[in-house]
């Protein structure tokens, strides 16, 4: 984009002419993306695992699935984490660039005995 400046002038100059050395400033613009608002991901909000799964092994319902260790939604995780029996997850989708709110899921874990 392209601005024409006349300094010293006391009214807007006219937006077609000759531009002279320094009467040109050039900006950068940056368009935001505007998001429609996003689903939030579904699923129960709490859920059983066995000792070792991870949070893949979660049966959530979404897009480009975001694990986050806490709700404020600051630290990141893989899926790949293993599921701590009485943690809570939080997750969200991304569909467009544009992120939804959080779907918090308690785990609970426990251990598969079998007998020989």
């Amino acid at each position: 984009m392209r601005v024409r400046v006349e300094f010293g002038a006391s009214a807007s100059p006219q937006a077609c002419g000759h531009i002279e050395y320094g009467e040109a400033l050039d900006f950068t613009l940056h368009v935001a993306t505007v998001c429609e608002e996003v689903a939030t991901p579904t699923g129960e909000t709490t859920q059983t695992l066995t000792e070792g799964q991870t949070l893949a092994d979660l049966v959530v319902g979404g897009a480009n699935l975001t694990w986050y260790s806490d709700a404020s939604l600051t630290e990141e995780i893989p899926a790949t984490t293993e599921a701590v029996d009485g943690t809570t997850y939080y997750v969200t989708q991304t569909i467009d660039g544009c992120e939804s709110e959080a779907l918090a899921n308690l785990c609970r874990s426990y251990v598969e005995y079998r007998q020989i």
